[in-house]
């Protein structure tokens, strides 16, 4: 007799069949199927950290814009938009610059050499010197 006939419940694996995920409705993730899927197909609220990926804010879509954390910069030559919290931040526009000063002699950082971390907090971007990871 069939499984079909005696109406039992048998799973694909107990029938040795090549029966996908998607044809038996089963919850299955990515993971146990090891299958190459982005985190966008599978529609699931992946940081960039998890992702280990260079994100750029634009990417990430966060509403940071040069107006609101109110910078000497426009928007466009700016490449990373920094809240510097207790750090002072002074940007040049013409050469992006970045002078940093945190009760020690300023230092003055070209943005290729700036490392920095973003992660959003409140909805605002912070900088954290103990943590620095290099986007560049």
């Amino acid at each position: 007799f069939s499984a079909g006939k005696l109406d039992l419940p048998v799973s694909a694996e107990k029938l040795d069949l090549p029966v996908s995920a998607e044809k038996l409705d089963l919850p299955v993730s990515a993971e146990k199927l090891d299958l190459p899927v982005s985190a966008e197909k599978l529609d699931l609220p992946v940081s960039a950290e998890k992702l280990d990926l260079p994100v750029s804010a634009e990417k990430l879509d966060l509403p940071v814009s040069a107006e609101k954390l109110d910078l000497p910069v426009s928007a466009e030559k700016l490449i990373f938009v920094v809240l510097a919290g207790k750090l002072d931040f002074a940007v040049l526009a013409e050469k992006l610059d970045f002078t940093v000063s945190a009760g020690k002699p300023d230092l003055p950082v070209s943005a290729e050499n700036l490392i920095l971390l973003f992660w959003r907090e409140n909805a605002i971007l912070q900088f954290w010197r103990e943590n620095l990871i290099c986007w560049f």
